[in-house]
């Protein structure tokens, strides 16, 4: 005690001099200052995302030189013969209703208010959710989550990586050009798959990919003007009538398009970006933090199911309530 009494007085003269109190008024200017910084560092991070998801537009529209015949004939096309797969669905409308781009708690309980935004590309999206059986005829191993669920369940417990590695093999089996470029891949799909970088071939691109989430919110709200489907119980597992856990696709109404499982049963990954809205256009960008999903899942309470409804998961993250679905590009839109 009397150690604290001498050195307190001490202690108080010397934050009393001079020196100490210009090393204080530093500090103090330095936090202010590399606060300041980071709120420019996210400003520029915004409009480089931005900037990526223009140049994603004009690939798809003016390829670049340096690309091979092949590459430039296929993503210059415009129209892109539609797919025989009769569990795809056309997406074909001028502009969508969109929430104001916001990744608030709004997102989450209530409607933000509604814009009309432009798609850029009519589209085809599967019915349903790649289930576990597409899943393990492809891959050639079980999805790694969904305990006892059925082989027609959606497939679950796959990485964002994977679910891009499926849409490249899917697109390689049908003799489309694969919209992503894996590079220094390693590792078994469904087990332990790395990659040390992801290129996005952009919109224009004639093969299997994400949804991004214009496309995604566009294709679950037709039909539907108010922040979810009518009959949400008709349409949708979720935390109330799903007993906590997965379900078979399919088994609920499926919406005007005829995509089944829209809201409900799982989330879904898509090709976005959790602070921007914008596609990403390479896993440095996209690999900050998480992946974004759209939809609920079944153990999200109903009042949570709508189509606005946005959702992150860590990107290497293994979830049994987190699935995906393809889309393929039928036409690019002009700018």
């Amino acid at each position: 005690m009397s150690d604290e009494r001498t050195r307190s007085p001490i202690l108080a003269q010397l934050l009393a001099t001079d020196t100490i109190q210009d090393v204080l008024r530093e500090a103090v200017g330095a936090m202010t200052e590399v606060a300041t910084l980071r709120a420019q560092i996210t400003n520029l991070q915004a409009d480089h995302d931005a900037l990526l998801w223009r140049v994603v537009e004009l690939e798809a529209e003016y390829p670049h030189k340096s690309r091979t015949r092949r590459d430039h004939r296929q993503t210059s096309k415009r129209y892109v013969k539609s797919s025989k797969r009769d569990d795809y669905v056309r997406v074909d409308m001028e502009t969508t209703p969109f929430v104001s781009l916001s990744t608030t708690s709004e997102r989450y309980n209530v409607e933000a208010e509604l814009t009309r935004v432009r798609l850029p590309a009519v589209f085809e999206m599967q019915r349903t959710p790649i289930t576990r059986a597409q899943w393990h005829e492809l891959a050639g191993v079980a999805a790694p989550r969904g305990g006892s669920a059925p082989d027609n369940a959606p497939a679950t417990g796959l990485t964002l990586l994977e679910a891009l590695w499926f849409c490249n093999k899917r697109s390689e089996q049908e003799g489309l050009r694969p919209c992503y470029v894996l590079e220094g891949l390693t590792g078994t799909p469904g087990v332990d798959l790395s990659a040390s970088m992801v290129r996005f071939n952009g919109l224009g691109c004639d093969g299997y990919r994400l949804p991004v989430e214009l496309e995604w919110e566009a294709a679950a709200r037709v039909g539907s003007v108010g922040v979810r489907p009518s009959g949400l119980d008709g349409v949708c597992w979720h935390q109330g009538n799903s007993e906590g856990r997965l379900h078979a696709v399919a088994l609920k109404s499926p919406n005007a398009l005829g995509l089944y499982d829209m809201l409900g049963n799982t989330h879904e990954l898509v090709w976005g970006d959790w602070l921007t809205f914008t596609p990403p256009s390479a896993l440095h960008s996209l690999f900050r933090d998480w992946a974004v999903c759209r939809s609920g899942s079944f153990s999200v309470e109903p009042q949570r199911q709508h189509f606005a409804s946005r959702w992150r998961v860590p990107v290497m993250a293994r979830r049994e309530d987190v699935g995906f679905r393809p889309v393929r590009t039928i036409k690019m839109r002009r700018p």
